[in-house]
Parts: C-alpha cells; sequence; structure tokens
C-alpha cells in the first residue's frame, strides 16, 4: 500500500522525475505483489471464496473490463494500459487480502496507516519545515507534510480522525481509548493545519455520522420508526447549513476555490467533444500543453499547474466518457447499498467501519480525484471495503461498545 500511493508523497515534490517513473518499474513490482498476493491466496485455500467473491462485486469487474476496452480509442493507448495494468494489479491484490484477512485485520492497518502518516507529517514539518509547509505565493503557510499538496494531508487526515472516533466509541479498553484519543487529537490539529476545506466538510460529516450511529443503535429500537426519518430529515438540514458555514467561515468562495469554472471548462470545451467514450483512461492531464491549457482558460492564471479536474468523477467521464461515468455510479451505489445494509443489520462499530470509509472516498472525490488519478491508495482501499466477506460471515470483535449486542 505504501508503494501504491508513492506518487503523492512529498519525494515526487523533491524530485518531479519520479511522477513519470519508467512504466517497467510499474509492470515488475506490481507484479511481484500481485504474483505474493495470489501465493498467499492459494496458501490460505480460499480460492473459491475469492471466485464467489468477484461474483458478488460483479459491477466492479464490469468498470475494470470497460477501462480495458477504452484502450481502443485512448489518445494515448501507452499510458492507457499502463494505467489499467496498475488499475487491476491493486483491485486483485485489494480483493485478496480482503478475503483472507479478518475485516479486523483491515480496520486497524488502514487506521494504523493513518496515524503513522500523521507522525511522519508532524515529524516532516518539525524537522524541516521548509519541505513540510508550503513556501509558495498561492498556499503559503498551510501544512502539507510528507505530501505533495496540503488537501492530500487534510483529506487524510479526516479519515484518520474519523476512524479514531469510530474505535474511541466502539472499543471498551481502556489503552485502546488512549490510543483512539491521541489519535483524533493528532489528525484533528494537522487537519486544521492542513488549511483544507474539503477536509474540513469531511470531518463534520464523518464524525457526525458516527455519532448519529451510535446513537441509533443504542436508542433506535425505542424510537418509533417516524421521529427516526424526522430527526434524519433534520440532520441532514442542519449538516447542509453547517457545511455552508465551514465554506464562509473558511474565507472560500462558493465557486470552491475556482473548481466550479475549471470544471465548466473541462464540460464545454473538452468532454463535450467526445462526451460517450472519452479520451481513454488517464490521458490528457499527462500532457504539459492540456494542464497549462486548462489552467489560463479556467482562470487559474500562469502561477498555478493543474494537473487533475479536481474532481474524481468529472476526471473519469473526461477519461471514459459517460458510459464509464456510469458505471462508476452503479458500482458505487451497488457497494453503498451493500455496506449500509451490512451497517443497518450489523448494529456493531466494525459493521460501520467499511460505510465509513465509502462515505470519505465519495466526499474527497469532489474537490480531488482520488479515482485513478496518481496513486492507486484510495482505489485500493475502495475494492478492499466492497470484498470484505457478507455479514454472516463478518468477524465479531471482542469488545463490544454498550448498548449493542453480539
Amino acid at each position: 500500500m505504501a508503494y501504491a500511493s508513492y506518487h503523492i508523497l512529498i519525494a515526487c515534490w523533491l524530485s518531479p522525475a519520479c511522477l513519470r517513473a519508467g512504466d517497467l518499474a510499474d509492470y515488475t513490482l506490481w507484479g511481484f505483489i500481485v504474483l505474493a498476493a495470489f501465493l498467499l491466496l492459494a496458501h490460505s485455500g480460499k480460492i473459491e471464496q475469492f471466485v464467489q467473491a468477484w461474483k458478488a462485486n460483479w459491477a466492479i469487474a464490469l468498470f475494470i473490463l470497460y477501462s480495458l476496452v477504452s484502450v481502443l480509442w485512448s489518445v494515448m493507448p501507452v499510458r492507457s494500459i499502463h494505467t489499467f495494468f496498475v488499475m487491476i494489479a491493486s483491485a486483485l491484490t485489494a480483493s485478496i487480502f480482503a478475503v483472507i484477512r479478518p475485516p479486523m485485520t483491515i480496520f486497524r492497518l488502514l487506521y494504523g496507516f493513518t496515524i503513522l502518516a500523521a507522525i511522519l507529517c508532524l515529524l516532516t514539518v518539525v524537522i524541516s519545515p521548509e519541505v513540510g509547509i508550503h513556501g509558495d505565493q498561492v498556499w503559503r503557510g498551510a501544512w502539507r507534510g510528507i505530501f505533495v499538496h496540503k488537501n492530500d494531508l487534510g483529506s487524510l487526515m479526516a479519515l484518520g480522525n474519523g476512524l479514531s472516533l469510530l474505535f474511541f466509541m466502539g472499543t471498551m479498553e481502556r489503552r485502546n481509548k488512549v490510543m483512539a484519543s491521541f489519535s483524533y487529537a493528532l489528525t484533528l490539529f494537522l487537519m486544521i493545519m492542513s488549511r483544507s476545506t474539503t477536509a474540513l466538510v469531511v470531518w463534520f460529516v464523518l464524525n457526525g455520522l458516527t455519532a448519529a450511529y451510535f446513537a441509533w443503535i443504542k436508542w433506535g429500537d425505542r424510537v418509533q420508526r417516524r421521529w427516526v426519518v424526522y430527526g434524519a430529515g433534520i440532520l441532514a438540514g442542519a449538516g447542509a447549513l453547517s457545511i455552508f458555514a465551514i465554506v464562509n467561515l473558511s474565507g472560500k468562495s462558493f465557486d470552491l476555490t475556482g473548481r466550479v469554472p475549471l470544471w465548466t471548462n473541462l464540460l464545454e470545451n473538452v468532454i463535450s467533444e467526445k462526451p460517450w467514450f472519452g479520451y481513454g483512461l488517464e490521458t490528457l492531464w499527462q500532457l504539459p500543453e492540456f494542464q497549462k491549457w486548462a489552467s489560463v482558460t479556467s482562470g487559474w492564471g500562469d502561477e498555478i499547474v493543474v494537473v487533475n479536474g479536481h474532481n474524481g468523477y468529472i476526471d473519469i467521464l473526461l477519461y471514459l466518457g459517460a458510459v464509464g461515468l456510469a458505471l462508476l455510479v452503479v458500482l458505487l451505489v451497488h457497494g453503498f447499498g451493500k455496506l449500509l445494509t451490512r451497517a443497518r443489520t450489523g448494529r456493531m462499530w466494525l459493521h460501520f467501519f467499511p460505510l465509513l470509509t465509502l462515505t470519505y472516498f465519495l466526499i474527497a472525490n469532489i474537490a480531488m480525484d482520488y479515482i485513478l488519478e496518481f496513486e492507486s491508495f484510495h482505489w485500493f482501499v475502495l475494492v478492499a471495503i466492497f470484498f470484505l466477506p457478507p455479514l454472516d460471515e463478518f468477524d465479531a470483535v471482542r469488545d463490544v461498545p454498550d448498548g449493542v449486542s453480539e
């Protein structure tokens, strides 16, 4: 997973050449990773479960297959083939990982990854502030830690913060509560220092959902269904107003810091030329001349280099067209339904963790492209949570929160 997300590490800021690392290195490393994953799968004896899991997640398979077919009309077929290889390799690795390892292990690894990233980011800022803090005119003073951009730090810290709160409220062990309290404070501090409005929105939603989930599993049976619906409506309205206030108080305009003009420009002048099938997987944003054109014509000026559409869904529309975006929506809706059913039926904090992670993915991709652009970490996590076993096979955790029955 560390290799899968190496493109957003600060090393690529120090040496931009790593953003265009040789394809041979990617093919070789991912080849070894997939081979090792299949060897572990064979050793675990869960090949049949693996096959059944792919059948159950047919929407992911369909999206991946369409991505492969897009190579036929790609404007940069070599690049599209490379991206598809990383995409299928990371999907296979993530699905095997989810099949052979218990959900609690996956939660702990993701939670631990965010804590490790937080500690490394803090150390980077303390030891080498010229590296860990933006020094440019546009984002001067915003923390980025080991990442290229402040939004990468802020978004990941918001996820880590949500997982920290979930673990704190779910665990019954004192040691775990102390650790969760520490990680919650650390991730919240780093998120604030990143000055990322997107991260603030993600933080608000994840914290609100976690609190609402624990309130529901504790008192939901005592409240009439219609009052639950009324309460959900009130919370949704309050949430919308709070998000409006967050954006307003952060001093950001409601064009989302120039993103809306960029999206409009892409829709009107680029996507409209190939609306159904797009330009091929990860293509146009690889061209420096296109990056410059998008920046100037969208009103961003010459100081900022636009390297992606700052929206995962817009970039899928750009790369794979309306057909690809529709398949992605089917994938997300299908997966959301499964995860919602698990959280609603299971009524334990571990059952809620996949849905919370998916919520982060859905929101973060509104302001940044975390689907297929640059790195595979988010795609890996998305596939992993969709491939977690059904509820009747889901491993229960030993320390159960108050008010929840095993």
